[in-house]
């Protein structure tokens, strides 16, 4: 889990604006967001059958995190 977070906040964009004397961080997607994608995909993949995993692919424009057996 920490492995997958850790590549997805790597691999989306951060960036952030100046409000006032103040700057605020902006990302692409929030961090709660992907880490509860990632939960939720570990939580329901099916543990009885072998080989299966969990795939997360960043893209431009999307993030996919899904479950997939081999």
């Amino acid at each position: 889990m920490d492995t997958a977070d850790a590549y997805l906040w790597e691999h989306i964009r951060h960036g952030g604006r100046v409000r006032g004397l103040r700057r605020e961080d902006l990302h692409e997607y929030p961090q709660p967001a992907l880490r509860e994608c990632l939960v939720n995909a570990v939580a329901h993949r099916d543990y009885g059958i072998r080989g299966s995993r969990i795939i997360v692919s960043v893209f431009e424009v999307y993030v996919i995190i899904e479950k997939r057996s081999t």
